[in-house]
Parts: C-alpha cells; structure tokens; sequence
C-alpha cells in the first residue's frame, strides 16, 4: 500500500465571499414580479396613509374649531343667540322699544321713523 503524500506547501480552506452572480432570465422574471407587487403595495399604503392623515386633519380641525367657541365662551362670558322679541310701537309717545321676552329687558327705545308713524287702517267685516 502506498503511502499518500502530504503537501505541506498548500491549504485549502472553505470560506463564503458575497460576489456577483448573473442573474437567469426565470430569477429576474421572479425578481420583477417582486417589484411590482411591492410598487402597488406601497401605492396602496401610501393611499391608506394619507385617507388616515386627511381623517385625522378634519378630526382636528373640528375639534380646535368647538374648543375655539369653547374658549370664546369662557373668555366673553356670553353667546349670541336667536331670541325672540316684542317690538311696541307706542303711537302716542312716538316710540318704539323691543322688549326680550325671555328677560322682558328694553333693548331698544328710540323715536319712531317716519314709516313707523303710518297706522294700518283696520276694516270691519
């Protein structure tokens, strides 16, 4: 039996490098059919993102708006508000006042103008 040499001059030592490999036509099919999944993946994110974002936007700005009047309120002490009134037209003093009913104050008493003044003629049956 003969005896194997031994080569005392060389070593062999298996490594793994990361080198350039040339893509197969199969490899970059697969690899563009990646690519526009993940396009018309991020389309669609970039779509949701901003519906949430327009959401939340309007979200916001209806909350700052009530929290505005909120702080109107606070700071003014008070509100304008439809309220109804009684305007009397006093012919013999030449008057007219608006009178709240809800608090029966006089906000208005001034003379009458001159298309105040005329009376409408009532007409029996």
């Amino acid at each position: 039996m003969a005896k194997a040499e031994k080569n005392t001059e060389t070593k062999t030592i298996v490594i793994t490098e990361t080198l350039k490999c040339i893509l197969t036509s199969e490899e970059v099919l697969k690899a563009a059919k990646e690519l526009a999944a993940r396009t018309d993946e991020l389309r669609r994110l970039e779509e949701e993102k901003k519906t949430v974002s327009d959401s939340f936007k309007s979200k916001i700005t209806a909350c700052e708006t009530q929290r505005n009047m909120s702080s109107a309120l606070v700071r003014d002490e008070y509100d304008w508000l439809r309220v109804d009134c009684n305007k009397v037209m006093n012919y013999a003093k030449n008057n007219v006042q608006v009178i709240r009913t809800d608090t029966g104050e006089v906000i208005e008493n001034r003379e009458m103008l001159a298309d105040e003044k005329q009376r409408e003629i009532e007409f029996s049956d």
